[in-house]
């Protein structure tokens, strides 16, 4: 299949693709970077032990890559989160999609996680002034009294993006979800939806509510999905 620039600018060009599995094996992860390189993805997000791999592989092809940081819970120390996020970025990491420890702010310890989101962030930005950085707070296990209270702390630490899921959390990311972000995010913080986004219905879906870019392990799907449906739309158009 022949893909278009539209394709590759107004879909790929939205989408971080992941491969976050348990399960990976060297096959699948080439496969995996094959793809990313073929489509033109935004970025490519892995896990920290694939990044030199990865890194190398996609050498000249201007793909960027993302590394998982405190993944999936977030629950360890601030401390050891800081010295994942150096090492990502001494093998290659782009950019950051950090774990905010949702438990903090599910047991009421806001002040916690407030230090926590400060402490990582002004450290990384510190040395890497420029460095794009993704805070995750898992909205599907809060209560929508809770995310306001995240979102309002997130907004005071202002990291780049807002990412809404890890992809482990109860239910995917609707756009219910994204309307209630966006209504107590700050405008200066971008929103990246991720989290059970399969189909390009999704990806259109979730744009519109307000997400500036898609996470997905099936972002090649959804961009051949998209592709097909240009295709239908090009045979409707009277020449």
């Amino acid at each position: 299949m022949n893909f278009s620039p539209y394709i590759y600018r107004d879909v790929a060009g939205k989408i971080d693709y992941t491969m976050l599995r348990m399960d990976i094996d060297i096959k699948m992860f080439r496969d995996f970077l094959y793809k990313g390189k073929k489509y033109r993805f935004r970025a490519l997000v892995v896990t920290p032990s694939f990044l030199k791999y990865a890194k190398n592989e996609l050498e000249r092809s201007g793909v960027k890559l993302v590394s998982v940081i405190g993944f999936p819970l977030g629950q360890t120390y601030p401390e050891i989160k800081l010295m994942e996020a150096r090492s990502a970025l001494s093998s290659g990491a782009d950019e950051l999609d950090i774990v905010l420890n949702a438990s903090l702010l599910k047991s009421g310890y806001l002040n916690e996680f407030h230090r926590e989101a400060e402490y990582i962030l002004s450290s990384l930005k510190q040395d890497y002034p420029d460095l794009v950085i993704k805070y995750i707070l898992e909205v599907t296990i809060l209560s929508r009294s809770l995310l306001k209270k995240g979102l309002k702390i997130i907004n005071d630490v202002k990291p780049d993006y807002f990412k809404t899921s890890t992809g482990y959390g109860l239910r995917g990311t609707s756009v219910n979800d994204i309307r209630f972000v966006k209504k107590y995010l700050s405008s200066r913080i971008s929103v990246k939806a991720s989290g059970g986004i399969r189909t390009f219905k999704q990806f259109t879906e979730l744009l519109e509510a307000g997400a500036d870019i898609i996470g997905s392990s099936s972002g090649d799907k959804i961009v051949e999905e998209a592709a097909e449906h240009l295709d239908k739309d090009k045979k409707h158009v009277v020449y």
